[in-house]
Order: C-alpha cells, then sequence, then structure tokens
C-alpha cells in the first residue's frame, strides 16, 4: 500500500520468481564495522522458539516484498537478526519518515532543556519570516500541533518544489482549519521542528543530537539531508543502520532510560507513543476494519499507534521500529515495499503469538537452522546466463547515442572475468559502473548517485552510497542490467537490446517497474562508432 504522507515512492521487489544466488556469488569489502552495539541471546533463553523467528523469515522471504533487514529483540536481547545480500549490516539505510521520530527525541530534548515547550506559538521563532498578515490560525499554531500533525493545513506543502525559504513558504501556506481540530500527514510540520530546535539551540538537529542520543546509543556515521537554508530536513533524510533502529526503539521501550543513564524524559517518551490523535478512519484512504489498520490506531509525537498495544516509527517503503511494550518486544525492519501492512502482519501474525514470557528449553539443532537461514537470504534476482555470442562481437566497442534529454554521447561494454564493465559518456567526463555476471558486485568511489550511476535515477536520493549492480543475459540479444545503492531504498533497471551493430536502452526504476511512479528516461538508441 502506498501512502502520500511519504516524501519519496516506494519500489516493489520482484517477488519470488527468479534465482537465488549463493553467498560465494557476492563480493564485498567491508567498508566499515558491521555494528554490534546490543546483546545477543538465542531466541529460547528469552522465551521465543528459534523456530517461531525462522517461521518469520521464511513467510518474508517468500512473499512478493523486498526485504533488506531485520532485527527483533526480546527483554533487551537480539534474538534474531538477518540482512538480504546485497544489504549488510555495516551500511546505513534511507530511513525516510522514520527520521521523524529522531525530530520528535530532538524537541523533548531541547524542551528538557528549557529552550520551548509544546505551548509554545510557532510564530514566535520566526518573526521576520512571517506573511504581511498573520492569520487567527497561523497564530493559534503551537509546538504540539506541528508534533501531531494537526496544523490545520488541508494538504502536506511540498517544500522541494518552493523557490523561497522552506519556513518562510511554510508560514505562507493558507491553514483552513483551527489548529487542533484536524489532521493531515504534513512532513513540512516535521521539517518546522528541526527548524525550531535549530533556531533555539544555535545547532542543526543531528549535530544537537549526536552528544545527546547518537553518541550514548553509539550510533555512528549518521548523515541527514538538510534544505537549502542548511538545515536538517527533519522528516526525511536521516541515513543509520539497522541496529541504530533497534537500539533507538529499545530505548523507548527503555522510557528512555539507556545503560542505567536517563537519555530522553520518561515523560516524553510516555506523550510520544500515546494516542495523541484518534482516528475514524484510515487517513490515507484504505477500506481496512480499524482493528486489523495500523493506520487507524492513533498519532503520537511523530510516531504511530501499532495494533497490540505498540507504537512506532515509520518510513517510507516500510522501514519501521516498531515498540511492543506489553511484550518487552522491538523490531527493526528495512525494506522496499508498496504494501506496509502486509510486512506489519507477519510480525502479527508470525512473531507475536510465538513470544512467551518465560524462558523455554534450550534448542541447539533450531538454533542452528535459524542462523543458516538468516546467513542465506538473497535478494531474488531474475537470472540468464553468464554469458552471450554478442558479448565478443560488442565488448570494447562504442556505441554513439543518439541525441538524447540526458546528455549521455555514447555508451561501451567491457566484458572480462564475470565483469560487465558499463562507460556512459557525458561531455565532459565518464561514468563506469562494474557489473558482476550473475552476481552483484559492490563498488564504492565516494561520488554522489547523481555522478556515480551511468544515468540519472529521479527516485534515489543524491546521496553518496556503496553500489551494488548485476548483469544477467536474458537471451542472445538482451543483457539486462540492475543496480542497487545499498544505503538506499530504491533502484535501477537498465535493458540493452542489441540488434547487428545497434543497441536500444530501456530504463525501469524501481519505483515504476512497481506501477507507483513513471518511468521518465527515454529509450535510448545508439549505433556503434
Amino acid at each position: 500500500m502506498m501512502h502520500s504522507r511519504r516524501i519519496f515512492i516506494k519500489q516493489i521487489g520482484f517477488g519470488t520468481a527468479g534465482i537465488l544466488l549463493g553467498p560465494a556469488a557476492f563480493a564485498f569489502m567491508k567498508d566499515f564495522p558491521a555494528p554490534h552495539n546490543l546483546p545477543r541471546s538465542t531466541p529460547e533463553m528469552q522465551g521465543v522458539s528459534s523456530q517461531t523467528i525462522s517461521n518469520l523469515l521464511t513467510a518474508m522471504d517468500e512473499s512478493d516484498i523486498e526485504f533488506h533487514s531485520i532485527m527483533i529483540l526480546k527483554n533487551g536481547y537480539v534474538i534474531g537478526e538477518g540482512w538480504w545480500a546485497p544489504y549488510a549490516p555495516e551500511y546505513r539505510h534511507t530511513i525516510h519518515s522514520l527520521s521523524k521520530s529522531f525530530t520528535s527525541a530532538a524537541v523533548g530534548l531541547a524542551i528538557n532543556e528549557g529552550h520551548f515547550t509544546v505551548e509554545s506559538p510557532v510564530i514566535s521563532f520566526f518573526p521576520d519570516m512571517l506573511p504581511k498578515v498573520v492569520s487567527p490560525n497561523l497564530a493559534a499554531m503551537k509546538v504540539k500541533h506541528l508534533l501531531t500533525m494537526t496544523t490545520g493545513h488541508s494538504a502536506d506543502n511540498n517544500l522541494r518544489s518552493r523557490t523561497m525559504p522552506w519556513v518562510q513558504s511554510f508560514l505562507a501556506a493558507p491553514i483552513d482549519h483551527e489548529p487542533g481540530t484536524f489532521y493531515v500527514y504534513n512532513t513540512t510540520a516535521s521539517y518546522m521542528l528541526s527548524a525550531i530546535v535549530q533556531k533555539t539551540t544555535g545547532s542543526t538537529l543531528l549535530d544537537f543530537l549526536k552528544p545527546r542520543l547518537l553518541d550514548p546509543l553509539q550510533i555512528e556515521g549518521a548523515d541527514w539531508e538538510q534544505s537549502p537554508q542548511g538545515i536538517n530536513t527533519g522528516g526525511f533524510g536521516l541515513r543509520i543502520r539497522t541496529e541504530d533502529i533497534a537500539s533507538f526503539s529499545q530505548l523507548y521501550l527503555n522510557k528512555g532510560k539507556w545503560k542505567g543513564k536517563q537519555i530522553i524524559p520518561e515523560a516524553w517518551v510516555e506523550a510520544s507513543s500515546k494516542e495523541q490523535w484518534t482516528f475514524n478512519s484510515n487517513p490515507f484512504g484504505g477500506k481496512a476494519p480499524k482493528e486489523h489498520d495500523d493506520w487507524q490506531q492513533g498519532y503520537g509525537y511523530q510516531f504511530w499507534r501499532t495494533q497490540h498495544n505498540g507504537y512506532r516509527s515509520d518510513g517510507l517503503y516500510g522501514q519501521f521500529g516498531i515498540v511492543l511494550p506489553d511484550q518487552q518486544t522491538v523490531v527493526a525492519i528495512t525494506e522496499q515495499s508498496f504494501n506496509t501492512q502486509k510486512t506489519l502482519n507477519f510480525v502479527w501474525d508470525v512473531l507475536v503469538p510465538g513470544l512467551q514470557k518465560d524462558g523455554l528449553a534450550a534448542n541447539s539443532t533450531a538454533n542452528e537452522k535459524l542462523k543458516t537461514k538468516a546467513n542465506s537470504l538473497q535478494t531474488k534476482f531474475a537470472g540468464g546466463e553468464n554469458s552471450s555470442p554478442v558479448a565478443n562481437t560488442i565488448s570494447s566497442k562504442k556505441f554513439i547515442l543518439d541525441n538524447n534529454s540526458l546528455g549521455a554521447k555514447a555508451i561501451t561494454f567491457n566484458f572480462n572475468n564475470g565483469i560487465c564493465e558499463l562507460i556512459a559518456s557525458y561531455e565532459n567526463s565518464d561514468r563506469k559502473l562494474s557489473f558482476g555476471m550473475n552476481r552483484w558486485e559492490k563498488q564504492r568511489n565516494g561520488i554522489l548517485l547523481n555522478a556515480q550511476l551511468p544515468f540519472p535515477v529521479n527516485s534515489l536520493p543524491n546521496v553518496e552510497s556503496p553500489v551494488a549492480a548485476n548483469a544477467t543475459w536474458k537471451d542472445n540479444n538482451t543483457l539486462y542490467l540492475e543496480i542497487r545503492p545499498v544505503e538506499t531504498v530504491t533502484g535501477d533497471s537498465i535493458t540493452c537490446t542489441f540488434s547487428n551493430d545497434t543497441v536500444k536502452l530501456v530504463f525501469l526504476d524501481t519505483v515504476a517497474r512497481g506501477g507507483k511512479g513513471q518511468e521518465r528516461r527515454p529509450q535510448l538508441s545508439g549505433k556503434i562508432a
């Protein structure tokens, strides 16, 4: 299910079709040590059978959702974890609107330090950016309305489309309802929270959180997108690792306490996670009964309520930090899905029934099977042949491309030792990417994606990320290329069809492939020089 509340559009995975690539097919060098900040335990010691977690991994793996990672904690111990290669523990992951919950934490910390209160009027922070006429509804808007997305706006204000500063754009937007009386999912409200924290503390959201939250939780290497005005985007744009999501969620399960120290005030955790706004219907138009719809369970301070008396931080494409206080359980998930309720249902239907209060008898056989299952998780890839007779005739030959809106002038394919190197030539530069033949080949060069990938991808944030790339021959004349920047969510594919001395390139990013967006790049045609 796709929701209008998100900034970016979710991509869908291949499903169960295709081949599974064995561990030997993934040739990676680890860029950073994998985080391992949380204690581990066998599931049985914490009252969960290894078979229950194996069943969950199997259900997820066999679904049509492309999962990237999962981590399950009970009683503060990691009892299950897995990454679908090429995604891996050491990689950060774009968490989209899950970022909002970190913004909420920053607001609570700033309030605790006396910088403002939930009752502070929004206009009091930005007197120099107010419209000429301040409406009664704008004057009545308070910090608490930003937190609960009850600002009174009828729709989100798409900040990226604005030419004026984002704060000024927000303050200038019409407010049709009295604040506190109308809910609309509003990412710009989250940005305003970030702007308020920066205005009152003198630090960006990320810098403010680092000594107060990130360092105590040993969250390293986090980055956060900024607006043109140098303010962290607040409602999206944070990148952290799966274990970092789990640690943050566990902190909230601990009522803000970490290793004996109160990191976030307990009262703020309580206020953030409780139902501050009650829904009478799905705010995004879903038709499921309320008892089975996790978008009708209520909204807190940048957290969603869930079934089973829980709550969650929630990001586009199904980035989840699920907190279940009654079961003393946390579940962190990263994925690319258009049916995020289906993901939550896996947790409710498979995992939750197996959560017991008391420990279970040790079961080393089941535990080893779980480890084997977790270590074998791979994304599905529509595999074909490693080579084609055409490869020998086109290797190292330059195809001159017809004039195109992308500005690409030529393309070259080099085949050697199980690698297809693709070189896209532009006016003043070449862009190179190596694809493993029926295996993921990873590379990292520190360049932003728009300059690293052979062709730009609108659905991807322009950040630096390792890239995994995979190639296969679907038939003698068709080379299929798959691209995954593994510290983001979405990706790209290129179908290259050869005929005599010509090539045709058809692009399909994963948003468009999932039917939730439009592939706007033109088809390219070229001929050997």
